[in-house]
């Protein structure tokens, strides 16, 4: 198991909630709602996590297109659940919507993407450097 690749993800997983949670008054003074984007970080650290097994293990398959494949699937089933996760939340936070956390929790959606696609990349140099 490479946990050692996954360390970046677990330090912005880490570094997120410590800094939402310090902040958490200043945020919500402007109007960020600091439960949400801690809410986001959680739902993000976990689809990161199960999308990054799922890679090392179509790194070990012997089918090419695996990988492509397990990156693919990886980054619609985030998007999905983070989108199905916005419509809830929007939804369900009648008046107290905070569209600020929303968009923070897009931009983290971006960042984790970014580091999941570069440990993948790093994950599927491992074998063709064998070869």
């Amino acid at each position: 198991m490479a946990f050692v690749k996954e360390k970046s993800i677990l330090i912005l997983f880490v570094l997120v909630t410590i800094l939402a949670l310090a902040f958490g008054a200043q945020l919500d003074a402007m109007k960020i709602n600091h439960w949400v984007i801690l809410g986001a970080n959680l739902l993000l650290f976990a689809i990161s996590m199960f999308t990054l097994f799922m890679h090392q293990a179509s790194v070990k398959s012997a089918n090419p297109k695996a990988f492509i494949n397990s990156v693919m699937v990886g980054m619609i089933v985030k998007l999905l659940v983070i989108g199905a996760a916005i419509l809830l939340y929007v939804n369900k936070a009648s008046g107290n919507k905070s569209v600020y956390a929303v968009y923070t929790g897009m931009f983290l959606y971006l960042v984790y993407t970014v580091l999941e696609v570069k440990i993948a990349l790093q994950l599927n140099k491992k074998p063709n450097a064998n070869n």
